[in-house]
């Protein structure tokens, strides 16, 4: 499920809102520690809180409306942040999750769902796959006022290169994210908002009653009309996956479905020119690998081998590299990259990985893990 609305915000709050975001994002980015993984702080709500402050009363708000027929019964509460990016900008492309239970266990928790809603009409779209092979979903272009729920699995990100608006000065990509969750996803990562530290602008009667006159209006999601196609390559962490769209895009919501099979040769033609750029690059990583091998120098030689598509050699690469990190941010990096492998790994090689898997979480006693690689090795049957 991918659902567009116009009018989420009175118009007469806009601007109001987008002070207080830069405010907020100001803050985070100054004041709070950097986390695990160069991430920042999102915040929490709790469903049953009576907001006192501007933002949280919009983020409640905006929940209540996005579920009009009323929360489902195991809903949580809201996790909201703001995101303040250049026009060309992207945001990596990701899954939204418990980042502080994915970097301490490498658990993939996801919230119910996951909205975004646009504060600027400039820099890149998003765009949301609906399946596994990333050939079908969304892409969003910003649009002031426009809001997007989707289901909170889903992978996405932001393509800063199809970037349309030319900005006004110092005006940038601005976005208040909610995420309905049915747990509080865990702390570092998601902390109640300090109000003892920092104040934010309080909430008034006047501004209730603005932004209680407002109902959401569904905009328009247009099918995408291959005229003439372009390709785009985009990352799951180190993995390349090329993705087509319209070449004449407009300030719209899309919605696209592709079959790669039917691409052009580009993609290839240009990959056989870079991988003679690539082997010798990769003769110096073999030479340094000889005296020295490291978590960092063998990650590189991975990367690399990624970038060339040879996705098997790559893959034995990373699991040595997992046999020799030494701390759990390392492992989880590595099985990261090794998940966003998975789909190019011939059944033999995943077999074999995930056979070597059991007898090691056995060994451990880790119970959650040595599930799921059993899992994996029964699908693979």
């Amino acid at each position: 499920m991918i659902t567009s609305y116009n009018k989420t915000i009175h118009p007469d709050l806009i601007n109001q809102l987008k002070t207080e975001c830069i405010r907020i994002s100001d803050f985070v980015l100054n004041e709070l520690s950097t986390l695990n993984k160069g991430k920042y702080n999102t915040f929490w709500l709790d469903k049953d809180t009576e907001p006192t402050t501007f933002i949280e009363y919009l983020v409640k708000n905006i929940g209540l409306r996005d579920h009009s027929n009323r929360f489902p019964n195991n809903f949580a509460g809201f996790e909201w942040w703001i995101q303040n990016k250049k026009i060309k900008e992207d945001i990596v492309f990701h899954y939204d999750k418990d980042e502080a239970l994915c970097s301490e266990k490498g658990l993939y928790v996801y919230p119910l769902n996951a909205t975004i809603t646009y504060l600027t009409d400039i820099g890149g779209p998003t765009a949301i796959f609906k399946d596994t092979d990333n050939t079908n979903g969304i892409l969003s272009f910003p649009e002031v006022n426009k809001h997007i729920i989707f289901q909170g699995n889903l992978f996405h990100g932001v393509i800063g290169s199809l970037a349309k608006s030319v900005p006004t000065q110092n005006e940038t990509r601005l976005t208040l994210l909610i995420n309905y969750w049915h747990q509080k996803p865990l702390e570092p990562n998601c902390i109640y908002f300090p109000h003892e530290i920092y104040s934010l602008l309080p909430i008034s009667d006047n501004l209730k009653q603005k932004q209680e006159l407002i109902h959401y209006e569904s905009s328009q999601i247009i099918k995408m009309n291959y005229r003439e196609s372009q390709n785009i390559i985009i990352y799951r962490m180190s993995t390349p996956i090329q993705i087509i769209f319209d070449k004449k895009l407009e300030k719209k919501t899309y919605s696209f479905s592709f079959n790669r099979d039917n691409s052009s040769n580009s993609i290839r033609e240009n990959q056989l020119i870079n991988n003679q750029k690539y082997n010798k690059t990769l003769q110096i990583y073999d030479r340094i690998l000889k005296k020295n091998k490291t978590f960092i120098n063998l990650k590189n030689k991975g990367d690399l081998l990624i970038k060339m598509r040879e996705y098997e050699k790559a893959w034995n690469i990373f699991i040595e590299t997992k046999q020799i990190s030494t701390t759990k941010k390392e492992y989880n990096e590595i099985i990261d990259i090794m998940i966003g492998l998975e789909k190019y790994i011939s059944p033999d090689n995943l077999k074999k990985y995930y056979i070597d898997n059991l007898k090691y979480y056995n060994n451990i006693n880790n119970q959650q893990q040595y599930k799921e690689n059993l899992e994996k090795l029964y699908k693979l049957k």
